[in-house]
């Protein structure tokens, strides 16, 4: 697995860990695919005054998508 996601087998359950940072869990939005899951977000850039110049960014913002594969066995 990539960087996407991290899964563990506790027993019979499957968790998944996902790194979102200041990602509110109201706006985030997992589907089960065939495959695995498909993780979506939203994250509005920070507001700054118009007086700001800007080098750098590195916050990321903007939509985000991610798909982590699963195991066959763990869409059962």
């Amino acid at each position: 697995m990539g960087a996407a996601g991290r899964h563990l087998r506790d027993g019979s359950d499957l968790q998944v860990v996902v790194a979102l940072p200041g990602a509110r869990a109201e706006e985030v939005v997992v589907q089960i695919t065939p495959t695995g899951l498909q993780i979506e977000n939203h994250r509005t850039a920070a507001s700054l005054s118009a007086q700001v110049n800007v080098v750098r960014l590195e916050i990321p913002y903007g939509r985000m998508r991610r798909r982590i594969d699963l195991p066959p066995d763990a869409m059962r």
